[in-house]
């Protein structure tokens, strides 16, 4: 019985160094190479977001006057743009989130509600169209060096058949727009 012990051990003994020598990396490579992993580890900076009164001031549209009955979301487009800067230091091809925060308008899930009852203020990208809804992200890069400009245009929309009849008068709407990194 102790034979047949040793004998056992030493065909374990055996199938595990075959298995080893089979399964080592060296076996059937004669090449090998390290790898080697670096980057540039940096604090997210905050972003100034402006518009061309300048940084620290709000960015403000003026319509002028519009008369109601135009209004057909067509007409009125002001264009504009929102001028990111994130410092040098953050680079190019870095994403970003613009969030456009508001109250959208209850006959327009996709216009900013106005001061004026059946007025709305629709957000687009000029680049392509699009329209940016309240409450809505937008997936940016950054591609100049930590700035970025976005090209953008609001139209005012109305309801189409009002309850009460749209009263003429000033009207603002207001919106927040924040930028964050996903």
């Amino acid at each position: 019985m102790i034979k047949k012990v040793n004998i056992f051990a030493k065909m374990i003994n055996y199938f595990l160094f075959i298995f080893l020598i089979l399964n080592s990396p060296n076996v059937f490579s004669n090449n090998s190479t390290s790898l080697s992993f670096k980057g540039n580890l940096i604090d997210t900076p905050p972003c100034d977001i402006y518009g061309t009164e300048g940084i620290n001031k709000p960015v403000n549209i003026q319509f002028s006057k519009i008369a109601i009955q135009r209004i057909d979301g067509k007409r009125f487009q002001k264009n504009w743009s929102l001028n990111i800067d994130c410092g040098a230091n953050l680079g190019s091809n870095v994403s970003l989130e613009l969030n456009y925060m508001g109250n959208p308008v209850l006959f327009d899930e996709k216009a900013l509600e106005t001061s004026r009852a059946g007025i709305g203020i629709r957000l687009y990208n000029a680049t392509d169209s699009t329209v940016i809804a309240p409450n809505d992200k937008k997936k940016l890069t950054m591609t100049n060096n930590g700035k970025l400009q976005i090209p953008l245009y609001s139209i005012p929309v109305k309801i189409a058949k009002p309850t009460t009849p749209i009263i003429e008068g000033k009207f603002t709407a207001t919106a927040t727009i924040s930028i964050n990194y996903p």
